[in-house]
């Protein structure tokens, strides 16, 4: 794996996993967590032995003072947004395709089972790609004649209009509270106050205005559906996961700051949860844990990267 050699001082004891390859990143920042290598993981090759090439474990302390020191530390961090060597010289934790990243808590009870997926890698198909990209037309519309309502995804109360983009969610998705299992190809609603009537009505019209993506979505993303950990027990730590992809037209590496991809704005204001940050054409994740131990931080939410395409 490049950019990755064995770590030459060990962390703290409390750090470690036990019994698995402890891997060090060349540029590493001693601010980011310690990965180890875990070896046949049931939730990646124990059951996708074929997509999955290399499983990374971190520990995560969720401890209260532990989560506002780091929330401290990214909130000072800047990251280089250009070439990947560019990036490599941040100090990032660098995966190839078919790698994933699981997080475990520092406090849970250390069965591999109960890891939290927080980011794999896989390679789309030209043929896949060629779908989303007409997805995107189909969505978007011709380009000059795009405006901020120019069509009703961009007219749900509560969103941040962002010019040029607008996110599409695959289940599962755990956006709405009345929702346990959402349709497999779901756009995200931002109207807790509908009723749970209208709410189906409204959700059944998006899943029909939007099953060409629905398709092509579950011909991509459904043989990674085992590798999701999601515990819906209310009774114990669970995530809420929330999968979407980033529809924007591709613009050039010169005019990436007039034309907004840097930062796509923030989708989906409502209610205190701000989305910021996001890739173009990028398939995200939002995960928040609750129901964790006495004075440890609950409902944070991170948006994370999860797999991409590039034009």
């Amino acid at each position: 794996m490049s950019g990755v050699v064995t770590m030459l001082s060990v962390p703290a004891a409390h750090l470690q996993v036990p019994g698995r390859k402890l891997m060090f990143y060349a540029n590493w920042d001693g601010c980011f967590a310690y990965f180890y290598e875990v070896f046949n993981h049931p939730l990646t090759q124990g059951r996708c032995p074929k997509l999955m090439r290399q499983t990374f474990v971190y520990l995560q302390d969720t401890y209260l003072p532990a989560m506002a020191r780091e929330l401290e530390f990214e909130k000072l961090l800047t990251v280089k947004l250009g070439t990947d060597d560019m990036m490599v010289e941040t100090s990032l934790f660098e995966i190839v395709p078919n790698n994933c990243i699981y997080a475990r808590d520092l406090y849970g009870t250390k069965n591999l089972e109960d890891d939290v997926l927080q980011a794999f890698y896989v390679l789309l198909s030209p043929e896949l790609i060629a779908e989303l990209l007409q997805v995107q037309q189909d969505i978007l519309g011709p380009e000059d004649k795009i405006t901020l309502t120019s069509f009703q995804f961009k007219c749900d109360p509560g969103i941040v209009k962002v010019k040029n983009s607008w996110c599409y969610t695959m289940g599962p998705s755990h956006q709405h509270s009345n929702m346990i299992i959402s349709p497999t190809a779901a756009t995200k609603l931002m109207n807790d106050e509908l009723e749970l009537k209208e709410h189906h009505i409204r959700r059944q019209w998006y899943l029909k205005a939007t099953i060409k993506a629905g398709r092509a979505a579950i011909n991509a993303f459904l043989p990674q559906h085992n590798m999701l950990n999601l515990p819906i027990c209310h009774q114990k730590n669970y995530a809420f996961l929330i999968s979407q992809v980033n529809l924007a037209r591709p613009i050039t590496w010169d005019k990436r700051n007039s034309d907004g991809l840097v930062d796509l704005g923030t989708f989906g204001v409502t209610k205190g949860h701000w989305d910021n940050l996001d890739d173009a054409g990028a398939l995200t994740c939002m995960i928040a844990l609750s129901f964790l131990l006495k004075g440890c931080q609950p409902g944070r939410f991170n948006l994370l990267g999860l797999s991409f395409y590039t034009l």
